[in-house]
C-alpha cells in the first residue's frame, strides 16, 4: 500500500477514489474476477510445466 502522508490532497482523493472502485467493481463482478483468476493460473501452470518437462521423441 502507498504511503498517504506523502502524497498532496488531490492524489490521496484520486488514490483512494480508485480503490474504492476497483473494491466495489471487484464485488458487483465475482464471477468475471474467478474466471480472470483462473485463466490466468491455468496459464501460469502451463509455462510452469514446459519449462520444467523436457519434450523427448525417443521415450
Amino acid at each position: 500500500m502507498k504511503d498517504l502522508s506523502v502524497m498532496t490532497i488531490e492524489q490521496r482523493a484520486f488514490y483512494l477514489a480508485k480503490r474504492a472502485y476497483a473494491a466495489e467493481w471487484r464485488k458487483k463482478n465475482r464471477e468475471k474476477l474467478n474466471e480472470y483468476q483462473r485463466n490466468f493460473y491455468l496459464k501460469q501452470g502451463e509455462k510452469k510445466s514446459m519449462s520444467e518437462t523436457p519434450i523427448s521423441d525417443n521415450d
